[in-house]
């Protein structure tokens, strides 16, 4: 596969996410909101996945996102703003502002939450969809 094929196809996969984002924002404006507040917890486990098949060592507290449906508490783990690690222990961290926002929840599903970050998240996927195609063209003319 070509560079410039490589990134045509890296465009157009990050196009479908960001189109299946969009779905799922759209979808998520018409659900009930509630008031939701970002809270600190002790850590869930002392291992983390850091994705990728990576771990890490979790020494911090952890944060999660706490809203109420009908007399039940749900709860969303929230990442930090801003990590630095280095083999897999956080050396420093930007943790997670403890503030109340407003969420949209799933009246099928209360479980399932979404931030106004997440409903908008579609639009970084859009801007990246657009750089590929963008690296795409100008590879393909120099």
């Amino acid at each position: 596969m070509t560079m410039t094929g490589f990134l045509v196809a890296a465009g157009g996969v990050a196009c479908g996410v960001a189109l299946l984002a969009f779905l799922r924002a759209r979808t998520a404006r018409t659900w009930p909101s509630a008031p939701a507040r970002v809270v600190e917890v002790p850590p869930q486990s002392w291992f983390e996945d850091l994705g990728h098949r990576q771990w890490g060592v979790n020494t911090d507290t952890d944060h999660v996102l706490v809203w109420t449906v009908g007399g039940l508490e749900y709860r969303k783990r929230v990442e930090d703003r801003a990590a630095v690690q280095v083999a897999g222990l956080k050396l420093w961290r930007r943790a997670p502002l403890l503030e109340e926002i407003v969420i949209r929840y799933d009246p099928r599903n209360p479980g399932t939450g979404l931030t106004p970050e997440d409903i908008g998240a579609w639009r970084w996927l859009v801007a990246i969809s657009a750089a590929f195609f963008a690296a795409a063209a100008f590879v393909h003319l120099f």
